[in-house]
Parts: C-alpha cells; sequence; structure tokens
C-alpha cells in the first residue's frame, strides 16, 4: 500500500491510502493526526506489525472506520494493535513533553487501564531506539515537505 500525504498549509492535509485491487480513499488530517500516523508507520515497520492500523487499512479495511468512534470501537483489535496505538499516543507525549523514564512501565499502565486482560509486552531499548530514530527522520522528512507537495510511503505486509 502506498500512504500519500499531501501537505497543505492553508487548510488540512490529505492523507491518501492507495492500495493494489482496492478503492482508494483519502481523509483531511490536522498536524497531529499526520504525526500520530507517522508514529504507526515507525512502530509497526520497525516492529513487523501485520494487525496494528496500518496493516488493518492496507488488508482492506476501510479508513473510516477510524473516524467513527462507535465503529471503531466495535473492531476486534488484535494485541498488536492495542500496544501500536498505546505505544504511539506515548511516543506522541514524549515528543512534545521529554523521554520517558521508563515507557515499558507507562506503557503497562496505560493498557491496563483501558484493557486489563492484555498480555504486557516490552519494548527492548534497541527497538525503542529504532522507532523512535524513524519516527524522527519522518517527522523531518514530513517537516521538509513544500506546500502543495507529497510524502509518499510503502506499507506493506509480508508473510
Amino acid at each position: 500500500m502506498k500512504i500519500q500525504i499531501k501537505k497543505r498549509s492553508n487548510s488540512k492535509h490529505v492523507i491518501s491510502y492507495l492500495r493494489d485491487g482496492l478503492e482508494t480513499y483519502w481523509i483531511e488530517a490536522d498536524n497531529f493526526l499526520v504525526l500520530h500516523d507517522l508514529c504507526h508507520f515507525a512502530i509497526e515497520t520497525t516492529l513487523g506489525y501485520k494487525t496494528s492500523f496500518w496493516g488493518l487499512i492496507a488488508s482492506g479495511i476501510n479508513p473510516n472506520v477510524f473516524e467513527n468512534k462507535e465503529k471503531r470501537d466495535a473492531l476486534e483489535l488484535s494485541n498488536e494493535a492495542w500496544y501500536s496505538e498505546h505505544l504511539t499516543n506515548l511516543l506522541l507525549i514524549e515528543f512534545t513533553q521529554g523521554l520517558y523514564d521508563n515507557i515499558n512501565e507507562m506503557l503497562e499502565q496505560s493498557l491496563m487501564q483501558q484493557n486489563p486482560s492484555i498480555s504486557v509486552i516490552k519494548i527492548s531499548s534497541t527497538e525503542l531506539t529504532a522507532i523512535r530514530s524513524l519516527f524522527y527522520k519522518l517527522i523531518d522528512n514530513w517537516n521538509a515537505v513544500k506546500d502543495g507537495n507529497y510524502l509518499s510511503l510503502d506499507f506493506t505486509i509480508s508473510a
């Protein structure tokens, strides 16, 4: 799947999802949503997640499901999706407020508040460094995009 994010400085940006054999879909996105989706990309590609946000989109789920709380809450989410969403939120907080002393502890607390039955994971320091590095690189790439141009990413689900 190709992801194209069009920068529009005087209005919301546009995220397009180009999927082989599926209808192309697009949404308007503010700066926060662009960063949120870039963070998901960094996490999911680094950890090899196939059933989280980008994996769901690539496999055919209509992206508008995530715009509607009732539809979103009705999804049967994999553990990967839970981990990715909570880690994304924590990394976005880090990006704006500074690094956590122990992000795994924060991840566990966040997951337990919303889904107490989920098994807890630990992100290794190597994985966390790789995720942060890719996320910050994607932010730099996005910041370098001129108004009216695109940042293009490829997301693949390999077996």
